[in-house]
């Protein structure tokens, strides 16, 4: 009979089936929980090292991320490992006979580089290698950085410097200490540059910086280096030798003038001056055994036409050079010609 329970009951069953399938697709499938992040920082890839007087210096940039990705907020632990170099060199060989030293952070801009100083004395004379790691939690350490290799000496000390005022600019000299170190000399300029900028490197104790300027204050510190390249153990800067000397000293005397005899003309030249702030030459003439005197106004070329000559005479030439300061360097010897 229509609407009598036994035809109902499978048709109910059917739907509630049905309905079921829909509100499960209409869920989507639920994941398991992921597992927290082990906060394990990036290793560091930038550590450089450096042996500076009696320290050896280190930098290095710490990470940023951990190595699943997440920010690192913060550092409990960061610690530099120096220890006997090993050959063939493996991790494992090297490390347990690593020194650990912890570095403080805790007062360092973390998003800059990070410069940490550690003793040399325990090392001197030996090959070390150098590595930093660090834990954003207590015993879950970054893999190593790079890892650098030294020899570490005995200290340079730094030079004693001194330093004075040539015509030709400054010049710096210091006492060696040994044998077979080089220099770096280094200038500042106090109020304008903050740190000094290399000038110029030798393997003397003595540099003229030629491309320094009078009137103007600088600040020159010397660095001794023992070796090559950018590992180089190296000294402490020298005291600054402070200086800023005014322009006294006369242009270098010219040289080589001549006197040639042309169509009722002397042809006088000389050498050009290599002084860089020339500003001209006077150039003198005397008859015979006259006294000399000065011809013309100043020149701004070494080279001069004398018209004003006569058959019969003789004559003589000097020049002397002239800065834009207005110092005037001695006369130059002097050339002489008969006029037939």
């Amino acid at each position: 009979m229509p609407g009598s329970a036994s035809s109902v009951r499978p048709a109910l069953l059917v739907f509630q089936a049905l309905a079921a399938i829909l509100l499960l697709a209409s869920c989507g499938y639920v994941t398991d929980p992921l597992p927290p992040s082990p906060q394990i920082p990036q290793a560091v890839g930038d550590l450089t090292a450096i042996q500076r007087g009696g320290k050896i210096v280190l930098h290095f940039s710490l990470p940023h991320t951990t190595v699943d990705g997440l920010l690192v907020k913060g550092f409990s632990v960061v610690e530099a490992e120096v220890g006997p170099d090993v050959s063939p060199f493996t991790l494992d060989a090297w490390f347990p006979k690593a020194k650990v030293t912890p570095i403080d952070v805790s007062s360092e801009d973390q998003t800059s580089s990070i410069a940490k100083e550690l003793d040399s004395a325990p090392w001197v004379g030996k090959e070390v290698a150098i590595a930093v790691r660090s834990a954003a939690r207590k015993t879950r350490f970054s893999p190593f950085s790079n890892v650098v290799h030294l020899s570490v000496i005995e200290p340079l000390n730094p030079p004693k410097i001194d330093v004075k005022a040539t015509g030709r600019g400054y010049v710096i000299s210091w006492t060696p200490q040994r044998d077979g170190l080089k220099w770096r000399i280094l200038r500042r300029i106090p109020g304008v540059q903050k740190e000094p900028i290399e000038v110029g490197t030798t393997d003397t104790p003595l540099f003229l910086d030629a491309s320094s300027q009078f009137d103007i204050p600088y600040e020159y510190t010397v660095v001794a280096v023992e070796g090559t390249g950018a590992q180089a153990p190296e000294s402490d800067p020298s005291e600054p030798g402070s200086v800023n000397a005014s322009d006294t000293f006369p242009p270098e005397i010219p040289r080589s003038i001549s006197a040639l005899a042309g169509a009722g003309t002397v042809e006088v030249t000389w050498e050009r001056s290599p002084d860089a702030d020339l500003k001209g030459y006077l150039l003198f003439r005397a008859v015979g055994d006259g006294p000399f005197q000065q011809v013309g106004d100043l020149m701004t070329v070494p080279a001069y036409s004398d018209r004003d000559v006569q058959p019969g005479k003789r004559y003589r030439y000097s020049v002397a050079a002239v800065d834009r300061k207005g110092n005037t360097s001695e006369r130059s010897s002097i050339a002489e010609i008969d006029l037939q």
